[in-house]
């Protein structure tokens, strides 16, 4: 399977879920207002939702298709550009209802009836010729067709963002212009190229569903790099599967959950980079800024090792950059503590001695990275003190907190006791060198959901 053919399954299930956060929103808004007449403003919105389920079960449809290798259904996207007629039709009505004019939206409504007669006609020539290049072209035709016109609401949906500046239209406006990307006839031309090239496609269509659901979720945010950091965390359990299936890697059921757990822990680390991202654009703040590079170092050292473990990188070279990376995320993280605990002046003690420690394991390289550590353990006992030190430090803030009485120990404590969690497991696998997309990775996921939980104030007792 390609690349894209395999993103499907995440592009339609993070429409369905991004239909959802649209719905809830206009739902939730439309109940806040007592005019019937400014009710009836959300209603494009709920047909919008409905719209994208129905593109996001037709994009997951497809998968199972391709992964079964249905016939000249998975040769054509059949089904799936059925599904598309179907999103365009309830598109129509939405362009109606937001332009309040219908010449326009009514074309938009016969063209895509049009393409959907021409593509039965296609699937009744191919069941009754198997071979048709009359079918063909009837394919290649309404697909050309559908291009034209989700681009024409794509614009319609660019006109509104750019005229309200809103975080909410302007995640519509890109989802629309994403589902263009998404399509198959690109895709297939793209496909030829690259195998980075391809990814970078999909990384732009994954992001479509991610920033219209984290921007209904929250849409009192701004336009920033921290809404494409929300999308751009979305793509990175993509990149994994397709490393499973273009590596060979039997796809058993423990690999499956490895992978999936191991990249949920990857989106929840750049997904907290991304909101820090945003209280650091607010504040300044040193600290925030730190954590940011420290959670998007995390992110990236996660994803080298995980690629490593399924044979797209090299797998000494992966480990080797996962250690590095590793070790300058928590060094920097003992860095903040000391800085939280109030001792300024020596917050830059624990990369006097990382630094030196890197430099030596290094010169090991190639070397197996279990026997560089069981050689020199006497190098690896500061290595971990210094990896520990924030567990005390953020311990202590917390607790001085507790004692006082007022509220905020979740966010400290919780860093603490993630902190606790991830050394604890991540070292039982890296420092014995333990290769292959191992368990680790998914056991240590659990620690940046609670890295998560307590960065944005979920741990703290609600007033």
């Amino acid at each position: 399977m390609e690349i894209y053919e395999i993103a499907q399954f995440f592009i339609g299930s993070g429409s369905i879920v991004a239909a959802g956060a649209v719905a809830a929103y206009s739902r939730r808004r439309a109940a806040g207002v007592a005019d019937p007449e400014l009710r009836k403003a959300f209603r494009p919105l709920i047909l919008f939702a409905v719209a994208l389920t129905v593109f996001g079960v037709g994009s997951i449809v497809t998968f199972l298709e391709l992964w079964t290798n249905v016939p000249w259904f998975a040769d054509f996207y059949y089904v799936y550009y059925m599904f598309i007629i179907a999103e365009t039709l309830i598109l129509s009505v939405v362009a109606s209802m937001i332009m309040k004019q219908y010449s326009f939206p009514i074309v938009m409504f016969l063209m895509g009836l049009v393409s959907g007669y021409l593509l039965v006609q296609a699937g009744f020539l191919v069941i009754r010729y198997r071979v048709s290049s009359t079918a063909q072209f009837y394919f290649a035709f309404s697909s050309i067709v559908e291009l034209i016109l989700l681009g024409s609401v794509a614009l319609l949906f660019v006109y509104i963002a750019y005229d309200t500046r809103r975080s909410t239209s302007i995640s519509l406006a890109y989802g629309m212009i994403t589902q263009i990307v998404a399509l198959p006839l690109l895709n297939q031309v793209q496909s030829m190229f690259h195998f980075w090239l391809s990814f970078s496609f999909v990384v732009i269509a994954l992001m479509g569903p991610a920033m219209i659901a984290f921007a209904f979720l929250r849409p009192t945010q701004n336009v920033s790099l921290e809404l494409l950091g929300y999308g751009m965390s979305f793509a990175s359990p993509v990149l994994i599967f397709s490393g499973i299936f273009i590596t060979g890697t039997p796809p058993t059921p423990d690999i499956i959950l490895i992978a999936g757990i191991g990249a949920l822990g990857i989106v929840m680390a750049s997904g907290t980079a991304s909101y820090l991202y945003g209280r650091w654009r607010e504040t300044k703040q040193v600290p925030t800024g730190l954590l940011l590079v420290v959670f998007a170092t995390l992110a990236v050292g996660h994803m080298v090792g995980m690629l490593g473990g399924i044979g797209i990188l090299p797998s000494v070279e992966s480990l080797y950059t996962e250690f590095v990376m590793t070790s300058f995320a928590l060094t920097l993280l003992g860095v903040i503590a000391i800085m939280a605990a109030g001792y300024r002046s020596a917050s830059l003690f624990p990369f006097l001695i990382l630094l030196p420690l890197l430099a030596f394991f290094l010169q090991q390289y190639p070397d197996n990275l279990a026997q560089v550590f069981s050689q020199y353990m006497l190098w690896v006992a500061p290595l971990m003190a210094i990896f520990a030190l924030p567990i005390v430090l953020f311990g202590r803030v917390a607790i001085r907190i507790k004692k006082s009485g007022e509220r905020g120990a979740g966010r400290p404590g919780g860093i603490a006791l993630a902190l606790l969690f991830y050394i604890t497991f991540r070292s039982s696998f890296m420092v014995p060198g333990v290769g292959g997309l191992h368990v680790g990775y998914a056991i240590t996921a659990v620690s940046f959901v609670i890295f998560w939980l307590a960065i944005t104030g979920r741990l703290d007792p609600k007033k």
